[in-house]
């Protein structure tokens, strides 16, 4: 089957799928970083029993999570859109061949949103065995903790 194929003048699709993909990566290494240094804070405060590092931290979050969440899951989908775009047949191999990886890799990373999305939401309303199952979850690295009833 031949699939249509776009072409963009002077910037080339190889370039266009290389801008949107470096700005990915660059969002997902915020978010990585991001993350840990809101669990390592988080428990900074709860240790130190800082009520001004919690006041900051709920804010920084909420600016966090939209800054790396959102543009993070559009260039996900604007890799696979300009791949699909440009390179049709090679997009149809790459499903085909690794469907089960590429399966669960936006299965976990569903689960990442959604754990993110329910620590920050959930910052005040959580229990602390509930929060650091939640807070490991979306901060990629076992051990987050936060109990707002630790003062």
């Amino acid at each position: 089957m031949n699939y249509p194929v776009w072409e963009i003048p002077y910037l080339g699709g190889a370039s266009l799928i290389a801008l949107i993909a470096t700005a990915h990566v660059v969002l997902a290494h915020l978010a990585v970083g991001g993350s840990l240094f809101l669990v390592l804070m988080e428990r900074k405060a709860i240790r130190e029993r800082d009520p001004r590092i919690l006041a900051y931290l709920r804010q920084h979050a909420r600016l966090f999570f939209f800054i790396t969440l959102v543009p993070g899951a559009l260039t996900g989908v604007g890799i696979w859109f300009s791949i699909g775009l440009v390179s049709p047949w090679a997009t149809s191999s790459l499903i085909h061949i690794f469907v089960w990886a590429w399966a669960t890799e936006w299965a976990l990373f569903l689960l990442e949103i959604v754990a993110a999305l329910i620590y920050y939401y959930g910052w005040d309303r959580l229990s602390q065995p509930t929060s650091v199952w939640v807070g490991s979850i979306s901060s990629r690295h076992g051990g987050a903790s936060r109990s707002s009833t630790a003062f």
